[in-house]
């Protein structure tokens, strides 16, 4: 749950910044907090640009052009 309080910027930039928020935690299949740390502590993997890339989400052509955000 968010609080109410105002915020100073632009509510687009917000919501866009609350989505891309929204979508690390939505992961394509894949589960973050076991996937990055094994049972050893070991230090999280790390990812190259090329990996991210791939792993971009692609929109939806009938709402490309659309503010799907608000």
């Amino acid at each position: 749950m968010r609080c109410t309080k105002s915020v100073s910027i632009p509510a687009p930039v917000h919501y866009a910044h609350l989505a891309a928020y929204a979508s690390r935690a939505i992961k394509s299949g894949e589960d973050h907090d076991t996937e990055s740390l094994d049972e050893n502590n070991e230090e999280p993997e790390s990812y190259s640009l090329d990996d991210i890339k791939t792993k971009v989400m692609v929109l939806d052509e009938k709402i490309a052009n659309d503010m799907w955000f608000i």
